[in-house]
């Protein structure tokens, strides 16, 4: 195991917490480049805000969402990587009654219906 990575037993709650963490200066490094593309001016920032009905910190808000939505997309892809590292640490572990055994439990030769 490597040091680099906090171990705890609940990791789902540690890849949220690790995705919730994210510093408001990349959100306000978004907004700002966001901004400076699409607006020439202060005045044109602020009638765009006026015809939305929509305040800075609704934008800044929905940054934040966008960039926690991509961040849970990566994770996603770590998914099926998290099941097998679940499985291989609580596999040997769970043993079933004989008339709930499924190919999960261990040392069990039932099929999984799942």
């Amino acid at each position: 195991m490597s040091s680099a990575r906090f171990r705890t037993p609940f990791p789902l709650l540690a890849a949220l917490a690790a995705i919730l963490v994210a510093g408001i200066a990349e959100v306000q490094h978004t907004f700002a480049a966001q901004k400076d593309k699409e607006f020439k001016s202060a005045a044109a920032f602020n009638a765009f805000l006026a015809a939305t009905k929509q305040t800075t910190t609704d934008i800044l808000l929905r940054i934040r969402i966008n960039q926690i939505l991509s961040a849970l997309a990566k994770r996603a892809d770590g998914v099926k990587a998290l099941e097998t590292e679940l499985q291989f640490d609580y596999g040997p572990k769970t043993h079933c009654a004989a008339d709930y055994a499924i190919s999960d439990c261990a040392g069990s030769s039932a099929t999984s219906t799942g």
